[in-house]
């Protein structure tokens, strides 16, 4: 009776995290310490456009841009080293686009037969994209009130002066 339920629970836990795992927005996947895939979820076949088939046939490696490859067997010593590694990183998807990544990844070495490292990326590109939007509208914003000859002065929800332009300085004498 104790080892019926104690294979019950178990078989409940494994449920729970297969249904996380396979339900999961995020990319999750293992590989081995040379960066060749084990296994991913339905969520790394979306985001890459690659079929499982093909991912499992993969080195991560493979999957990133020419210049992030640069970058990966420094990873692979990070992962070695610490046992863990997060940052960021810049893929290609099967139809040629790239798309960043932000991924922690973990190594594992007890309980298995050989090192793994699981891995878990969310999508960050249109963060990234927004992010540059912003600093571009940051630049035209100042290059604009630089170059003006009326004073810009800027202030915060509290009325704090935050910035001004060179006209501002010459204007107040400050």
């Amino acid at each position: 009776a104790q080892l019926e339920a104690a294979m019950l629970k178990l078989r409940e836990s494994e449920d729970c995290y297969r249904d996380l795992v396979e339900n999961s927005r995020d990319l999750i996947c293992t590989h081995d310490l040379e960066g060749k895939l084990l296994s991913v979820n339905p969520a790394a076949v979306r985001l890459t456009g690659y079929s499982r088939d093909a991912l499992l046939r993969m080195n991560l490696a493979d999957l990133l841009t020419r210049g992030a490859r640069d970058g990966f067997a420094a990873y692979l010593g990070e992962i070695r080293t610490k046992g863990t590694a997060r940052g960021l990183m810049h893929i290609r998807t099967a139809d040629g686009k790239t798309r960043w990544w932000e991924y922690h990844n973990t190594l594992r070495i007890e309980g298995v037969a050989a090192p793994v490292v699981r891995g878990m990326a969310q999508d960050i590109t249109e963060r990234k994209r927004a992010e540059a939007e912003l600093r571009a509208r940051e630049l035209r914003y100042k290059a604009v009130t630089t170059s003006a000859t009326d004073a810009f002065v800027t202030s915060d929800a509290a009325g704090r002066i935050v910035d001004w332009n060179p006209s501002a300085e010459r204007l107040f004498g400050y």
